[in-house]
């Protein structure tokens, strides 16, 4: 996968992600929190569904976000040695 790919995705993955933020009034972080630990309530058939979408998104970003920094590792350049200044 290439980095603007990887870009990409997560623009399209933080949409997905701040549309469910909204609707249920928290971040993706700590929905994912307490969804891990079965502490959202999913009696609904909807909520099962939406949940697990969500849940999906954050854990797909989580992973971009990781490819996108090994990605970026491997292109960013060296450091530049400072210059000296003559004296």
């Amino acid at each position: 996968m290439t980095l603007p790919k990887v870009i990409e995705d997560i623009h399209a993955l933080n949409e997905e992600l701040q549309a469910f933020e909204k609707k249920y009034g928290m971040l993706s972080e700590d929905f994912f929190k307490l969804y891990e630990t079965g502490q959202m309530r999913d009696e609904e058939p909807a909520e099962i569904i939406n949940f697990g979408r969500w849940a999906a998104f954050y854990e797909t970003k989580v992973h971009r976000l990781d490819l996108y920094r090994q990605l970026f590792d491997q292109k960013a350049p060296a450091p530049r040695e400072p210059e000296l200044q003559p004296a």
